[in-house]
């Protein structure tokens, strides 16, 4: 059956997007192929108008409709981008399915933003998108046929907030691609390198995560952190970073030079406030051997066992942080327990492993 089934995986987002929902798209497709289901990618490509989720969501209903012998028997879009079609569907009985795919559910979002401090959230959630895009979402939710989420937490979330719909919520999480191995000499000398990965936005709390590494240099005067996802203008308008020794931003890094970076620093640090899915840097990172800091969010502790694949910070008491970390630093055979511990529990979320699961989801295999 599988290999007579074609899925369109969509969201209006650009073509040449290094986010993670065309990571996302791109990975599980990519899987997919390969256990014989035709996928297609369908995004904005250089299109500002399609840009927009209204317009994309209406040009790929009409994608469809025209598609007439390449028609697909399931379309895989990111939030609202699929509504028109899943109303054209209903309306017309097209016998399409369409899949909610939501690592990051809007206004759970928002609920989050509202508990911060206003001064910690840029961007906000603005009056249209709660008094649009939040009605269209729960509209989207009650026609399609699966809403998939990126977290446990977040399925259950869903379930508790809209119990009507319960029965089409599933999760199924990133995955990562593991390394044959963790590759790691956990020497007392071992240098203390950090990596950090995102855009200076509320949800990635960068600015946290700057000062944590700010407090681990009065232990550790020699320790560098290398900031992937941010320039250092970005960051600038965080703290003064010209004034923080051993701070690099290398802004926008391309998923196949990740690797790299991984390798490169040993430890990994991420005080996320909010993270939509479970981080694919995290689990990345867990994939090279990395030492894993992560902040108390539902999103990490799904991954991170404390003490035993990763430790985690609270994100919120810099000193405190940085305390732990240098402690754990200072003790090389837990470096190299937990980096073989965290590169056992990204093998075991590898992506062929959720590609089977979103199979089971869509009912392609018996």
């Amino acid at each position: 059956m599988a290999g007579a089934t074609t899925i369109w995986f969509a969201a209006a987002i650009p073509r040449n997007s290094l986010g993670g929902v065309s990571r996302v798209m791109a990975e599980l497709s990519a899987r997919l192929s390969d256990r014989g289901v035709n996928c297609v990618i369908v995004n904005a490509g250089r299109s500002t108008m399609l840009a927009n989720y209204l317009v994309f969501s209406a040009w790929l209903a009409a994608r469809y409709l025209f598609a007439f012998g390449k028609r697909p028997q399931w379309i895989v879009a990111r939030s609202t981008d699929g509504l028109a079609v899943a109303i054209a569907s209903r309306a017309f009985r097209l016998g399409v399915k369409t899949v909610l795919h939501s690592h990051g559910w809007e206004e759970k979002v928002y609920e989050v933003e509202r508990r911060l401090p206003a001064g910690r959230v840029a961007p906000r959630t603005s009056w249209k998108a709660r008094l649009i895009r939040f009605p269209l979402l729960r509209r989207m939710l009650a026609l399609c046929d699966v809403c998939m989420c990126g977290t446990i937490e977040e399925a259950r979330w869903v379930r508790k907030k809209y119990p009507g719909f319960g029965a089409k919520v599933v999760c199924v999480p990133n995955g990562a691609a593991a390394s044959s191995s963790p590759h790691r000499d956990w020497a007392a000398s071992t240098p203390a390198d950090f990596l950090a990965v995102g855009n200076c936005t509320w949800k990635k709390n960068m600015g946290r995560t700057i000062a944590v590494f700010r407090a681990i240099r009065e232990y550790l005067p020699g320790a560098r952190l290398f900031v992937a996802g941010s320039t250092l203008q970005d960051i600038v308008g965080l703290t003064d970073a010209s004034a923080i020794p051993g701070l690099s931003a290398v802004g926008a890094v391309p998923p196949q030079n990740m690797p790299a970076w991984y390798s490169r620093c040993p430890f990994f640090i991420t005080t996320s406030a909010y993270e939509g899915g479970r981080s694919l840097a995290l689990l990345e990172a867990m994939a090279h051997g990395c030492v894993v800091f992560a902040s108390a969010i539902p999103s990490s502790l799904e991954c991170i066992h404390d003490g035993v694949d990763g430790f985690i910070v609270s994100g919120l008491a810099p000193k405190e942080d940085a305390l732990r970390i240098v402690q754990v630093l200072r003790n090389p055979a837990l470096c190299a327990s937990a980096s073989a511990e965290a590169f056992l529990f990204a093998k075991r979320q590898s992506w062929e492993r959720q590609a089977r699961r979103f199979e089971r989801v869509l009912c392609l295999k018996g």
